[in-house]
């Protein structure tokens, strides 16, 4: 029998996602509480899903439109019903469509993207999931250039990408004039190899800021360590 994909309940809403090509996880969680923006108006949410990005970024800037766009037809419907269902629908705007072809409210402060990461070099571990995992560096490049230009001039570009991905890919970045100034390492635990890489990039350069974030204690715990639990103190329900 197919897996039943329940909802995802968060301190203010809850996400279907039975119907979602790419259902929530970890590394959405992660780029949403994660990115940064001061006083930002308009956000947008690359290849958005479900919604999760979306609804959380609502949360977290209350004084910004979030503006979604998403080709996977089932997920866009679906996330239309989040949206409608979360606290912030007035706040929330979902496309359905191709970002190289679709107009889009420009220029945004914050661009968030949880990008189709593996590709040749990094292949993707679950057949089911490859149509919403796999990564042309190609159509990368065009996604780079199409961010560019839509960011304003001071804005960001948030971005979460295993390293193998991030070494294939840092030249395209810098080739279409993304610089990073913030790269969060993410391991697991304490003793695991960094499976994440959280990256801020603006349109100029500045410098560095390098962080890490440790998920939990032990290989096989599942209660949040204390800085993942202080990131989404304010999304995630607590842990018993």
């Amino acid at each position: 029998m197919p897996k039943i994909s329940r909802p995802f309940h968060f301190k203010q809403f809850t996400l279907e996602q039975d119907q979602c090509a790419h259902k929530v996880g970890t590394d959405g969680i992660l780029l949403a509480a994660w990115a940064q923006a001061k006083e930002a108006e308009r956000i947008l949410d690359f290849g958005h899903g479900s919604g999760l990005i979306s609804i959380i970024a609502a949360q977290r800037f209350p004084k910004a439109e979030v503006w979604g766009i998403e080709v996977d037809t089932a997920s866009y419907e679906q996330s239309l019903n989040n949206a409608q269902n979360s606290p912030f629908t007035e706040r929330l705007f979902f496309q359905k469509g191709d970002f190289e072809k679709e107009l889009l409210p420009g220029p945004f402060d914050l661009i968030l993207a949880n990008p189709p990461y593996f590709t040749a070099q990094v292949p993707s571990p679950k057949s089911e999931r490859a149509g919403a995992r796999t990564l042309d560096l190609g159509m990368l490049r065009i996604w780079i250039r199409k961010w560019r230009e839509l960011i304003k001039a001071n804005g960001s570009l948030a971005v979460i990408l295993p390293p193998e991905t991030w070494q294939l890919a840092n030249k395209i970045f810098y080739q279409e004039d993304w610089y990073p100034n913030r790269i969060c390492e993410v391991r697991h635990h304490p003793e695991a190899r960094v499976k994440r890489l959280l990256l801020e990039f603006c349109t100029t350069r500045q410098s560095l800021k390098e962080e890490e974030l440790i998920l939990y204690n032990e290989p096989n715990q599942t209660k949040r360590a204390a800085e993942w639990q202080a990131l989404v103190e304010d999304i995630m329900i607590p842990q018993d």
